[in-house]
């Protein structure tokens, strides 16, 4: 019986009486053409099948029977009408099993009771269109690229009638038996044109299809009885490729010999394929699928000028699906697998051991799916087809595929060695994206094609994929990244970041800087412009560099860059394409990572409910040495099993350095946090050699505060020597930043004592600090005060009497060796505050534990100042006075008081009492030697007096005159520790001076031998012909009269004095 409504799809040409597929050779074209319509809705799933018996129906009247191929009721006649018919099913078409899996378009009337009919159609010839570019993910909309491709197709061939019958469809293929439901990344779909016709001989140039443009020619094949071959549910194929040297036994074979030359091996490929594609499409039947075997002979490590062998199979893989095809599985002994190039981007479930039996891979169905690995899980990105790859080999020439080294990873120990260059150089900066360095070529037509750097896969990538580029390149080569986006694991984008030829010029021996031009006026977006990717899953956009190194910390801090980062590229603007010996990359020190093989596995017991494993870790012996492993310093790594239940012995593991042992640490290993696995054949961890790891372990990366210093290192180019110092200054006369030995070079300096900027003068070889001539003069040259000795009060003791002129007369003899410009008076106070602002000093500062010797201070600089101007006084030369009431002898006294109101060094350092307190230990001592020292000018003086602790020794542990009372604390020594008590007799207390207070009359013992031996330490040296006792200074004094007594003389012969001038520059040359 007939279709329903069949009489309303009657074609104008059977109207007539003029029967299709009886026509002349001339093209009968009628005004309005009406084509029957029916929708396929048998099963898409497609499989390898063996042994199956012929069919005694025709497929056509199979599927009639099974109501899988039934008429479209809906729609008039005419060409408007098939047109709205194919726009309505396309517009709910995508990758599912479910549902209608394709549509006919028919001139004649199909039908069970018309068997004539079906069986003429179904022994008729045609075409088979592979449509490559529409995606094949399960899933995915595909309506709009089908009809996209349909238009044309049916603009060319729907008025033909020589074209009997013609349509669309789509088949799954699946990895596994499809029993259960299949993973997005288990099966794929693939879709088809066809074009079934009643010419036998030279179809393709009478049709018209050597110029159809819609789908590229060399994906249009020639098929015997072709609608058996479309509709039929077995494959036309099954391919196993073979890497061993015996091929299984088959009665369908072809070899393929893999050499360096490329385009031999490209053709041997057309070859081949040829062949297959003459086997498989002639056949009458098409009820089983051919098993044939493609032996690759010659299998040889492959660069970029070679076709790797992943791209080999995968070129095998898309002539498959051209022919309705698939590759079932690839032959290869284990040793061969474990080779990196060999089994690089492939995956271990496609591998078949070479004794198993053909039949035995065929049915367990393993599919090769014709994707890349790397990039983009096949997102995006699709293997490219023979001719695609021939035509890419002769427009893009092989240097243009290598990618350039990223320069070396700046290291404290890198930046010591390079600084001076970095300094020089200018630099742009960008972020380190993570993810696969590509070489992107777009082809003299627009084509793009992306280049996995790293393993050399070829890739063709979406046209539309420019964002908002003014317009699109043609006949160019970028370099760049390939990168997951943030916001979602299935987009990806192209970071571009270099350019090596534009629009068919060479650009490799420019600059980078108008490299980098050529981009900006292509006028891509940048990173922070492009948040989401394209609808192709893909968008291409450019870096964004930074100019100034100190714009690192805001690349890495830019919240709007939608992609992962491993830190920063230092990109050198003068430097041609390529060259990347000045170019660097900066990686944070928590980003560091190694990769071991794992040598030994060690169970360590449960924590927390888990079992906790140790992996001992081993790295290559040498950079050279690809098999060679050895234990890297016995460290390891633990980690939690269920994080890696698959880690076995011999598996590459990819480790994190979280922290670095320590001296005080009980542990003597690093600390090693694991991220990722691999399986050992996985090509894409590469094991790090014991040298880099070692490297990377002893000289970390940078931190982030050096990498601020690093912002700044402009700033520390030395004009003169050209080298990086950041211990230096400005000079404010050449206008240009000078290093500190470049300044003692040229007699140039800051003076520390007067403040001059870009003084001449030298260094004090003592101090190692700088001193302007004027300064070095004031020091060298000698101003004794003019002898005067201030009157004692009117109530004085005996004791400060003594004490009042013994000072003065020692001032106004020691002070002859120095300049007394500046004085600091430790323990102050009394007659000596005025003996100084009588000197004319410069500036006195005062330090003193006591509120009464602060205040009695004060009060004689006040009445010192107010004196009248006609007193022998020179108070008008008094710049500043200070008197501090602390710990003369505390460290923190000196920084936090002393240095505050006098920054500047002293001319003069005096301590004639209270010295005693500064040497109740050794330390104490040394540390107040050391601010003495340290406070002096060159040729500064240090003055003051002590209690002879060896003379009063020697007259027992305890004495007594008239005059004093010593007694010393067990165990007197005159050493450090040891301790005494004096007091004044005939009631004069010593206490009554200035020097000792009543309240403290136990004296800490100053051994004279080492106070000379620590001062000399801190370049101090004693003025021995200014050592003198108190007794000696008053009998030469003529204008001393009182007469002493003998026990006068005794006690004054207890007291002595002493000097020490610093050492400078000229003095130590001497010695």
């Amino acid at each position: 019986m007939l279709n329903a409504n069949a009489k309303a799809f009657v074609p104008g040409g059977s109207s007539q009486g003029v029967t299709p597929g009886t026509q002349s050779s001339t093209v009968l074209v009628t005004n309005e053409v009406s084509l029957f319509r029916y929708i396929l809705s048998s099963p898409p799933l497609h499989t390898p099948l063996l042994d199956e018996q012929p069919q005694s129906l025709s497929v056509l009247q199979k599927l009639m029977s099974k109501r899988q191929l039934q008429s479209a009721s809906k729609g008039g006649a005419g060409f408007a009408a098939t047109h709205q018919f194919v726009a309505e099913f396309c517009s709910t078409l995508s990758n599912n099993p479910n549902g209608a899996s394709g549509f006919v378009l028919s001139r004649e009337l199909l039908s069970l009771s018309a068997v004539e009919a079906i069986q003429e159609a179904s022994q008729r010839d045609g075409f088979l269109f592979h449509l490559g570019d529409v995606p094949a993910n399960l899933g995915a909309d595909v309506g709009n690229a089908v009809a996209g491709l349909w238009e044309p197709l049916m603009t060319q061939f729907g008025q033909d009638f020589r074209v009997t019958m013609l349509g669309y469809f789509f088949i799954q293929i699946q990895n596994g038996s499809g029993d259960s439901e299949q993973a997005p990344d288990d099966c794929r779909f693939l879709h088809y044109f066809f074009v079934c016709t009643t010419p036998k001989k030279n179809q393709l140039v009478q049709l018209g299809i050597s110029s159809f443009g819609s789908v590229a020619n060399k994906c249009i094949s020639e098929v015997s009885t072709i609608v058996p071959r479309i509709f039929s549910p077995a494959l036309s194929c099954a391919v196993v490729v073979n890497l061993t040297d015996s091929s299984p036994e088959t009665k369908s074979s072809c070899t393929v010999e893999l050499c360096g030359d490329s385009a031999k091996t490209l053709d041997q490929l057309g070859e081949t394929f040829h062949q297959i594609e003459r086997f498989v499409l002639s056949k009458q039947s098409h009820d089983q699928s051919e098993v044939i075997v493609v032996n690759l002979q010659n299998v040889i490590k492959s660069n970029f000028y070679h076709v790797p062998l992943a791209d080999v199979i995968l070129i095998i893989c898309q002539f498959c699906d051209r022919v309705m095809g698939a590759v079932v599985g690839i032959t290869a002994s284990p040793q061969q697998w474990s080779q990196p190039f060999l089994s690089r981007g492939l995956l271990d479930s496609w591998r078949f051991d070479p004794s198993t039996p053909l039949a035995e891979i065929v049915e367990a169905r393993r599919v090769v799916f014709p994707r890349s690995t790397r990039l983009g899980c096949g997102i995006f990105s699709s293997p490219l087809s023979l001719h695609q790859y021939q035509t890419f080999g002769s427009d893009i020439p092989s240097e243009f595929r290598s990618y350039p080294a990223d320069g070396p990873l700046l290291t404290r120990k890198a930046l010591a060695a390079n600084i001076d260059c970095i300094a020089k150089e200018q630099f742009k900066i960008r972020r380190q994206s993570s993810g696969v360095p590509v070489v992107v070529a777009v082809d003299r037509q627009g084509k793009i094609f992306c280049i996995d750097a790293v393993f050399g896969h070829v890739v063709a990538v979406p046209s539309i994929c420019w964002s908002n580029a003014l317009a699109a390149p043609h006949d160019s080569i970028f370099q760049g990244s390939l990168v997951a986006s943030f916001r979602g694991d299935r987009q990806f984008r192209i970071i571009v970041h270099d350019v090596a030829k534009f629009n068919g010029v060479d650009v490799r021996e420019s600059p980078f800087t108008q490299r980098w031009a050529v981009l900006d006026a292509l006028g891509l977006d940048d990173e922070t412009c492009w948040p989401h990717s394209s609808p192709n899953s893909v968008v291409i956009i450019r870096s964004l560099y930074a100019s100034q190194l100190s714009q690192c910390e805001q690349l890495l801090n830019d919240s709007s860059i939608d992609s992962p980062s491993c830190g920063l590229q230092f990109v050198c603007i003068s430097k041609k394409f390529g060259d990347c010996s000045q170019n660097f990359r900066w990686i944070p020190t928590e980003s560091l990572v190694a990769r071991f093989v794992v040598d030994e596995l060690e169970s360590l017991g449960a924590s927390d409910g888990q079992q906790v494993k140790r992996a001992y870790l081993s790295c290559r012996e040498s950079d050279t040495s690809n098999e060679t492993f050895k234990m890297f310093k016995d460290e390891y790594c633990d980690f939690h099993s269920h994080t890696a239940p698959d880690l076995i012995e011999g598996c590459i593991i990819e480790c994190s350095l979280r922290r670095a042992p320590t001296a005080s640490s009980n542990e003597p290993n690093h600390w090693w946090e694991l991220l990722n696995t691999y399986l050992p054949t996985d090509l894409t961890a590469s094991v790090d050699s014991f040298a880099g790891i070692d490297d990377m372990v002893s000289s970390p990366t940078l931190t982030l505060e050096e990498l601020r210093w690093l912002a700044k290192i402009n700033s520390y180019l030395c004009g003169r020597c050209q080298k990086v110092n950041d211990i230096g200054k400005a000079s404010p006369t050449l206008k240009s930043y000078q290093c500190r030995p470049c300044w003692e070079a040229t007699g140039h300096g800051d003076c520390i004592n007067c403040n001059a900027t870009y003084a001449t003068g030298s260094l004090d070889g003592v101090s190692n600090r700088f001193y302007c001539d004027n300064c070095w003069n004031t020091f060298t040259t000698p101003k004794a005060p003019q002898p005067w000795a201030p009157p004692p009060p009117p109530d004085a003791t005996f004791s400060k009497i003594v004490s009042t002129r013994v000072i003065s007369l020692f001032i106004d003899r020691a002070a002859a060796k120095g300049s007394n410009g500046d004085v600091l008076e430790l323990c102050c106070g009394g007659s000596v505050v005025r003996k100084w602002l009588n000197a004319g000093v410069g500036a006195y500062v005062g330090v003193d534990n006591t509120d009464t010797a602060v205040e009695e201070t004060f009060a004689t600089i006040k009445q010192h100042q107010s004196a009248s101007p006609s007193s022998p006084t020179t108070s008008k030369q008094l710049r500043m006075h200070e008197v501090i009431c602390g710990d003369a002898f505390d460290p923190q006294t000196w920084v936090s008081q002393i240095a505050q109101v006098h920054p500047t060094q002293f001319h003069t350092v005096t301590c004639f009492s209270g010295l005693h307190h500064a040497f109740s230990s050794e330390k104490r001592a040394r540390d107040a030697l050391f601010a003495i020292s340290n406070a002096l000018v060159p040729n500064g003086l240090f003055l003051g007096s002590l209690w002879s602790a060896n003379a009063l020794l020697r007259k027992g542990a305890e004495y007594e005159n008239s005059a004093f009372r010593c007694t010393w604390d067990e165990n007197p020594s005159p050493r450090i520790g040891s301790t005494f008590t004096l007091e004044l007799l005939d009631g004069v207390s010593e206490a009554t001076t200035s020097c000792e207070p009543l309240e403290e009359p136990s004296h800490h013992v100053v051994p004279l031998d080492f106070l000379v031996a620590v001062a000399g330490e801190f370049k101090l040296e004693l003025m021995r012909e200014y050592t003198f006792t108190y007794a000696d200074l008053l009998s030469d004094d003529d204008r001393w009269t009182r007469p002493l007594s003998a026990d006068e003389k005794e006690l004054l012969a207890m007291r002595m004095t002493f000097g020490f001038r610093k050492l400078y520059q000229r003095d130590l040359q001497a010695k």
